[in-house]
Order: structure tokens, then sequence, then C-alpha cells
């Protein structure tokens, strides 16, 4: 949607099956291909939108179609797996740059596409690419180089940890639900805030999760250390503690980039 926005391409073409009348409505695609052998052979820029999974499943069957030429780039959470894939099945002459841009919601699908959301965002790419950054800067968003393993490294600790901790707080709420009642019937904004994301799809973050597994272990087990702490102040009535522990809270909360 931001690329057709800013004139930036003359054709967007979406490829497969799926809610494809939906996004020539919404104005993500000019038009769409059911056959990707038709599309792949047109195109100069091919933009993965899916899960990561079967990005990873798909570099084998598409990689070998990509004409010469053509630069590959997806949008996934995940990065080492993606790009070692389709790094292993492209042919001489295309390129494959690993990109996520930061920036969504709990909300999946074209219904839940606007162009607007990509402007001011942080995009990862996981090789300089000139004519790649380009078109990032001129969508409004901020370009920024690193290695697969350092994205999936940094997100573990900013998306991927969220995300768990999100769903393991409003499961174990509705657990708390279910064994005295009425706990749910009390949740106001803090409670919201903090569970927003646990709407988000499973199927789609089930792979995530399993595509960065040693990353998120660590962010894990980082948490638990955070929690653990938290829970042995609590217990021996240490407030200098607890006090300390919401002020390192407080000074990561500063320290984030503005929004925008």
């Amino acid at each position: 949607m931001a690329i057709r926005r800013h004139a930036l391409a003359a054709e967007v073409v979406g490829i497969g099956q799926g809610a494809l009348d939906e996004a020539v409505a919404r104005g993500a695609v000019d038009r769409y291909l059911l056959d990707p052998a038709e599309a792949l052979d047109g195109a100069d820029l091919l933009i993965l939108a899916m899960p990561v999974g079967a990005m990873i499943d798909l570099a084998r069957v598409w990689g070998p179609q990509i004409r010469p030429g053509t630069l590959v780039t997806d949008v996934g959470s995940t990065k080492a797996q993606v790009v070692a894939a389709w790094e292993q099945h492209l042919p001489p002459g295309a390129a494959f740059v690993g990109g996520h841009p930061m920036f969504g919601s709990e909300r999946s699908g074209v219904a839940a596409a606007a162009a607007g959301l990509v402007k001011g965002c942080r995009w990862v790419l996981t090789a300089p690419h000139p004519a790649l950054q380009g078109l990032i800067e001129r969508l409004g968003a901020v370009p920024v180089v690193m290695t697969p393993a350092e994205h999936d490294r940094r997100v573990a600790g900013i998306s991927h940890l969220p995300q768990v901790v999100a769903t393991a707080l409003a499961a174990s709420a509705l657990d708390l639900e279910e064994r005295g009642g009425g706990v749910l019937d009390l949740a106001a904004g803090g409670f919201r805030d903090t569970t927003r994301i646990a709407e988000s799809p499973a199927d789609l973050w089930a792979e995530v999760l399993l595509t960065n597994p040693d990353a998120v272990r660590e962010a894990l087990i980082t948490f638990r250390q955070a929690l653990g702490d938290l829970e042995a102040a609590i217990d021996a009535g240490d407030r200098a503690a607890i006090e300390a522990l919401f002020a390192r809270a407080q000074q990561a909360r500063k320290r984030l980039p503005s929004s925008t």
C-alpha cells in the first residue's frame, strides 16, 4: 500500500491464493496472479509477506525460478533461517536481503493493512543494499543494517519475549478466572494494554518462536530472573528491592526510541 501511495512501482502484483480480491479492493495490489511462475518472471522486486515457515519452505520451490537481476526481500519476524534458506536456492544474479519493518499490531491479514504504518518505523535489513535502502527511505522509514543473527538476538528481547509474556499473562488470568470467577470483570487499562498482543494469531507466532529458539530461550531466562527477583523481594517484604526493580523498569522505558 505504501509503495503504491508513493508511486514507487509501475505495478504491484499479488501472488498466490487467499484474500486477493480483498487486496485489490483495499489498494494493496494493482492485480494478482495465481501462477507464481508467471508473476516471478516479470518481477524486479519480490516481497515475501507470509508466516516465516512458509517463507523457508518456498525458498526451494520459488528460489530457482527467480530471474537474474531480481531482488528478493521479506517482512518476517525472524531472519537467520529465512536468509539461509533463500541464499541456498537463489540462482546467480539474483539477490536476497532479509527485511523486518518494525511495525504492526495484533491483527493480521490484508484487512489490518494500512499504508501509514510504514512511516517512521525502523526497517531492519540483513545486508546493505543501496536500492532497497533508498526505497525504504522514500517510504518514510529508517533502514537499519545488521546480521541475521544479531537481528534475531535483539528482537527476541523486544518482540518475541513480550508476545510470550502477554500470552502467558492472559492465559494465567483466565486460569484465575476459572478458579474463582470475577477476575476478568475487573480488568481495566493496565491489563488491556499489557495483554493487547495476546490476541495475535497463534499459527504465525508458533512459527516465529520455533525459528528463533535459542535467542527466545535466552530472553526467557533473563525474564525469569527478573521475575524471580521481584518475587523474592515480595516474599522478604523488602520495599527497597521492589522499588529498585521498578526504577530499572522505568529506566528501560525512558530509553525507548520515540514513536512516530
